[in-house]
């Protein structure tokens, strides 16, 4: 039995956007007894070895999982839209928004637990004791409300509540043909077809299962906020009367989302994005020039990895394949940065103050993240939707040749073909990897691997500058 002294949740209402008045608009932040983690923690790190050990959790979920990551989940979207561009299909992908999941997860999830996943006798019912008999009051200023009981729900602020959520939306990829990339709560589903007129009547058909499993579920939709994109290399998707609808909702369609942190647009060019980095670097700017002068280098350069360089680097293996006139107005940005950080000139030479400073730039961060991209996938510490876009070099033939040492993955001729599939990872992965020292690239232990990864960048920029 879980003690019901640590099931009482004390909820504070942070807004969110729009009118103070709007209940909806207040996100709920929960608050639970510190104690109460301690366990909570024992009972997840079984659980989830268990779940793992068996290979239970579905490998379209990056969410709450170890080695997985919101970037990774953009790089499987990314490559699989440009894989069907290139083949000449039309998709469209329709970004789903759950209307309070966590919050609205049914109890019945214990259902789910005995039948699909085999926790049986005790562990099921100290889960079942876990999730009964919970209860919360709100504080607003000094106000406190009564204590109230709620029968469904789980706590996003827990350690266990993000798990049983993956267990309550783990059968989702499922219920359809559609292509399902889950991270926690926000899904997207994709469908390819050879025209416009089949991909209308394919996806609304796959559509009305979703809505099934949504309504069995108990989950709701947030319409106003589900939006769909077309992705097609043909100009056939701009006047035509595409129309997609769940449980007789007409959705609507975007130029540009924004998904996991990141901006797509339907063109998969990446400068809604690069705007959105340029706009984050010229930001930091401003606070650099102005600490610069109250602060030893070694800290400023600390402000500039905190603020800047962690979102250069995020999902940069996706948003890099833009143009090279996007990229280079980014690297001018960083350039005129890296000049304020340093009191250095205007036309100062910069490839000098990335040598001395150990900054790296764009290219090099985009080299590094890829790279540590490869190594997961070589040692399979991704999904196998990710290992099975490469093929060894061993695999194609067992004599040693030049190519076979070096590159050590081979090239699909699909994507020799295919200009937009030579931006993708599954491209210049290849090429990038080959340039790694085989030892390094044999390192077995990753946090090792990184290391020295960045130190043999560090050292490369340094001799070429």
């Amino acid at each position: 039995m879980y003690p019901d002294i640590l099931k009482t949740a004390q909820i504070t209402p942070i807004q969110k956007t729009g009118s103070y008045e709007k209940c909806s608009n207040y996100r709920p932040i929960t608050l639970l007894p510190p104690i109460n983690k301690v366990f909570e923690k024992l009972l997840y790190v079984r659980l989830y070895s268990y779940l793992e050990h068996n290979k239970l959790l579905t490998d379209c979920q990056y969410g709450f999982r170890r080695v997985l990551s919101t970037e990774l989940a953009i790089n499987d979207l990314q490559n699989f839209l440009m894989q069907n561009i290139d083949k000449g299909l039309v998709t469209c992908s329709i970004f789903l928004d759950l209307a309070k999941a966590f919050d609205t997860v049914n109890h019945d999830i214990l259902h789910k637990l005995d039948i699909q996943y085999g926790i049986k006798g005790l562990p099921l019912s100290l889960l079942k004791s876990y999730l009964e008999n919970r209860s919360h009051y709100a504080v607003i200023n000094d106000s406190r409300s009564e204590m109230a009981k709620f029968t469904c729900g789980v706590s996003q602020s827990s350690t266990l509540g993000p798990l049983l959520l993956l267990l309550y939306v783990n059968d989702l990829p499922l219920v359809s043909n559609l292509k399902t990339i889950l991270f926690v709560d926000d899904a997207v589903i994709s469908l390819s077809a050879n025209s416009m007129h089949e991909l209308t009547t394919k996806i609304n058909q796959e559509l009305e299962s979703v809505d099934n499993w949504l309504k069995y579920n108990k989950l709701s939709l947030n319409y106003s906020k589900t939006k769909y994109m077309l992705f097609t290399k043909q100009n056939e998707c701009k006047n035509t009367n595409f129309n997609v609808q769940i449980n007789n909702h007409l959705l609507s369609r975007t130029a540009c989302v924004k998904y996991l942190g990141v901006i797509i647009d339907d063109k998969l060019i990446w400068k809604p994005h690069i705007t959105l980095d340029k706009k984050q670097v010229s930001r930091a700017s401003g606070i650099i020039c102005k600490l610069r002068h109250y602060i030893p280098f070694r800290s400023l350069k600390t402000v500039y990895y905190s603020i800047v360089y962690s979102h250069l680097r995020y999902a940069i293996t996706s948003w890099c394949s833009s143009s090279f006139s996007a990229l280079s107005t980014l690297n001018i940005i960083h350039n005129k940065l890296l000049r304020i950080m340093t009191f250095s000139k205007f036309n100062s030479n910069v490839c000098e103050l990335y040598k001395d400073t150990q900054i790296l730039t764009i290219d090099r961060i985009f080299k590094l993240e890829i790279n540590k991209l490869m190594y997961k996938i070589k040692f399979r510490l991704v999904p196998k939707q990710f290992t099975e876009l490469f093929t060894k070099i061993e695999d194609i033939h067992s004599y040693h040749t030049r190519q076979r040492s070096s590159i050590a993955y081979a090239i699909p001729r699909t994507i020799l073909k295919k200009k937009k599939n030579q931006k993708s990872f599954t491209y210049t992965g290849i090429g990038i990897w080959s340039f790694i020292d085989p030892t390094l690239r044999s390192i077995s232990n990753y946090h090792l691997f990184v290391t020295k990864l960045k130190h043999k960048h560090h050292e490369e920029q340094s001799y070429h500058h």
